[in-house]
């Protein structure tokens, strides 16, 4: 797992379910502002970076 700080982990969470990327929000964990990342395969992993560098600007 990774650790990925983001601005707002529930929006950013949301963002990538649009593009039906799954990330969870680490709120609950008292880490608003990070989301955890799991990828299994290099394409997964591949698609993540295009959605945060596509998100995150």
């Amino acid at each position: 797992y990774f650790l990925v700080p983001v601005e707002n982990g529930a929006r950013f969470r949301q963002t990538l379910l649009q593009k039906c990327i799954q990330v969870r929000d680490c709120a609950s964990f008292g880490l608003p502002a990070f989301v955890r990342i799991a990828t299994r395969q290099p394409e997964d992993n591949t698609r993540f970076l295009a959605a945060y560098r596509e998100v995150m600007g």
